[in-house]
């Protein structure tokens, strides 16, 4: 299963550009969007757009959970 795993992967790596050969490769190649994430958390939002946020976020689990079948909820009282 391990070599069929390593064929897999040997055979994705012309798609996968954006994958590091090393651990450390593929820090180096995450800071920039590291970088553009840590900007987006210290974003002071104002409390209307989070107001607006966080009822946008309540509908979209609403619209999420009536996809799934009963007792596979995600986000309703069902799911807990």
């Amino acid at each position: 299963m391990l070599s069929q795993n390593r064929s897999q992967a040997t055979s994705l790596k012309p798609f996968l550009n954006h994958a590091g050969e090393t651990t450390i490769e593929q820090i180096e190649k995450n800071q920039q969007a590291i970088e553009l994430l840590k900007t987006w958390l210290a974003e002071e939002v104002p409390a209307t757009e989070l107001a607006e946020r966080r009822s946008y976020l309540a509908k979209l689990k609403q619209t999420i959970d009536s996809q799934r079948l009963p007792g596979s909820k995600l986000y309703s009282a069902e799911a807990e």
